[in-house]
């Protein structure tokens, strides 16, 4: 509670020195993790997505089959939909009308119509194993990678026909994959081999490859929102590798701290800071984009290993899974 001090109360000494100390206001307020959202016992979430408006998040439970739909002004699990066997990526549309579930022991996608709920199945070949999927700026193709071929299959989504996948030359235990915000590219990080494919969209072939550093394995990459740079999630080395895509090559290395161990990679929508989860350090990394420097860490008690994360449209909060640990973080963005 404000207490309103009368000034006539003071002293002239007091009244000098209240006046004449400054009130420091700090310029950056630090994110923070605000609320536990509980999932259901062995949901073994792993990985999250916002909808477009804002209005709701997507929870792929790999132990259970489902996607668990997340009311944002409450907070509550409001549905579960049924999907295909251990989902492991989801994404929306940009016109928020469906979302695209990768089923990794499937060999599918599933296809969930938002307003209805009412789920469709894409099958994918034998041993696809998918396990990333992304939506084009346009709305109009679906990249998903496929772990098991070391391809990446290309799905229209106004037919829904499943096109000749992508082969990656240099490429293999393929992770994640996500298109520029131009929808021009489409990056692919190769845990394998230690690289990142670069897709040309319009010819849907591999025109370069981006080396990164030996024993890196990275399994998460993101573009910042105006495109100029990629951030790469290794979990092996420990780092964030900075693309530069005009120079088509890694320009640094981010070193993230203590034991971290790098699970996936988000920028917030305003460009200015990235997340990184890092599960073996039980955090949450905090990089200033425009310094590519780790500026704050949020540390998370034992019981949760941050695993995904996802930023909600209007840049205020971060959305993260906990794998096993089952729960879903809110964390204030700032």
């Amino acid at each position: 509670m404000n207490k309103t001090i009368k000034r006539s109360t003071l002293s002239l000494a007091a009244l000098a020195m209240f006046i004449a100390t400054p009130v420091i206001t700090p310029a950056y307020a630090a994110p923070a993790w605000i609320q536990t959202i509980p999932l259901a016992a062995s949901a073994d979430a792993n990985a999250v997505a916002a909808s477009p408006n804002g209005k709701l998040v997507y929870v792929a439970n790999g132990g259970l089959d489902t996607v668990s739909v997340i009311t944002v002004a409450t907070g509550a699990i409001t549905s579960t939909i049924p999907v295909g066997d251990y989902p492991a990526s989801v994404a929306f549309t940009p016109n928020g009308k469906f979302a695209y579930v990768a089923n990794a022991n499937g060999d599918s996608v599933s296809v969930i119509t938002v307003a209805t709920r009412a789920v469709s199945t894409i099958n994918l070949p034998e041993d696809s194993s998918p396990n990333s999927v992304a939506i084009s700026p346009n709305g109009k193709l679906v990249y998903v990678t496929n772990y098991g071929t070391d391809k990446v299959s290309v799905i229209t989504v106004a037919s829904g026909a499943v096109g000749t996948p992508i082969s990656l030359p240099v490429g293999s235990e393929t992770r994640s994959v996500a298109f520029s915000p131009n929808g021009k590219l489409a990056y692919v990080a190769n845990g394998g081999t230690d690289n990142v494919s670069v897709i040309t969209v319009a010819s849907a072939t591999v025109t370069s490859t981006i080396d990164l550093l030996a024993d890196s394995e990275p399994i998460s990459v993101a573009f910042a929102p105006n495109g100029k740079k990629a951030y790469v999630a290794n979990r092996e080395s420990g780092t964030v590798s900075v693309i530069t895509v005009a120079a088509n090559r890694v320009t640094s290395e981010i070193t993230q701290p203590g034991n971290a161990v790098p699970s996936e990679v988000a920028f917030a929508p305003n460009g200015k800071k990235a997340f990184v989860t890092n599960d073996g350090g039980l955090s949450v990394s905090v990089i200033t984009v425009t310094t590519d420097r780790v500026t704050s860490t949020i540390p998370l008690p034992y019981q949760y290993a941050p695993l995904a994360v996802t930023f909600s449209p209007n840049s205020k909060q971060a959305y993260v899974t906990t794998g096993p640990n089952n729960a879903l973080l809110v964390i204030r963005e700032n």
